[in-house]
């Protein structure tokens, strides 16, 4: 019975995973074609398709793990490199779709905020210049990272060569490995955090803005409450994902060694499969580039439908 609901999850995960290579594929393509027609790309169509492409290689490894827990989950056992790559490989992609929706939510907030305080509009004069330095500090941040991965792989080169005979979990002792991957998952409570005060003050700067126009025009609609609504939206509908998958990557990286079932590891995967499948069509409905190419898309395949 417990095969047949890890089958069951597995074939979840394949449609999650054709979902989002759609999602992201169709992001990356366009914005790729767009700033190859026009041989310049924009700050924003940048983030987009790194955090696109990032989200690609998320749940490609997402889907390679889950295949390898239902069929071969001894598959990496005697192959510590192989394993220490899949795990650098799922860190980074991981980290760069991160800290790339938080610069897109930085971008949007001084967009589209109104606020009077001097630091906050010497702050939306200089938006690009901002996200891009945030973008680099990451670069960064990043860095040190890829060097921290490769001295614990010397390190457990090195292990391998003494103790040929001991096991992963007795050459790289449990608690380092806890200790880093808390390290890490710390860190990724900057971008948790930063999305949810950038929510809060749009929030209250919508809230603002609609009772001021309320006062002036007496109820009248104005164009940028509207799109201010959408921005909220879109950044709310981000923080939902981003915690239900920072707690799903939490959740893997403890079971990980301390459950032994595959079917709760493969469940917690299906989990975390969400965030990077399905925001991106929340990303396409809300920027109007994208959500006007797709829809002419779809209206191109009806049109080839019903001429078969």
């Amino acid at each position: 019975m417990s095969d047949v609901i890890k089958y069951v999850f597995l074939i979840i995960e394949i449609s999650e995973f054709i979902t989002g290579i759609c999602g992201n594929g169709f992001i990356a393509l366009v914005l790729c074609a767009d700033s190859l027609k026009s041989k310049n790309i924009s700050l924003l169509d940048f983030i987009f398709t790194c955090l696109a492409i990032s989200r690609i290689g998320m749940i490609f490894i997402l889907l390679l793990d889950g295949i390898r827990v239902v069929f071969h989950p001894e598959i990496l056992d005697g192959h510590r490199v192989t394993e220490v790559t899949f795990d650098f490989l799922w860190n980074l992609s991981n980290s760069l779709g991160t800290w790339c929706a938080v610069c897109l939510s930085i971008f949007y907030f001084l967009k589209l905020s109104s606020f009077s305080h001097p630091f906050f509009l010497w702050l939306k004069w200089r938006r690009n210049r901002v996200v891009f330095t945030i973008m680099l500090g990451f670069s960064l941040t990043l860095f040190f990272n890829l060097l921290s991965i490769k001295f614990n792989a010397l390190r457990v080169s090195d292990c391998l060569e003494i103790e040929n005979n001991l096991t992963w979990k007795k050459c790289m002792h449990q608690t380092q490995y806890y200790r880093s991957q808390i390290l890490f998952h710390l860190g990724s409570l900057i971008p948790l955090a930063v999305s949810l005060i950038l929510l809060f003050l749009l929030i209250f700067s919508l809230w603002r803005h609609t009772r001021q126009m309320t006062c002036h025009t007496k109820g009248s609609k104005d164009l940028n409450t509207g799109v201010l609504v959408r921005a909220r939206n879109t950044l709310t509908s981000f923080i939902i994902f981003l915690v239900v998958h920072y707690l799903a990557t939490f959740m893997l990286t403890w079971s990980y060694f301390t459950v032994e079932n595959d079917m709760t590891f493969i469940a917690i995967q299906t989990v975390a499969f969400l965030y990077p499948s399905i925001h991106p069509f929340i990303l396409i409905l809300g920027n109007g580039k994208l959500r006007q190419i797709s829809v002419n898309l779809l209206r191109q395949i009806e049109s080839c439908i019903k001429g078969l």
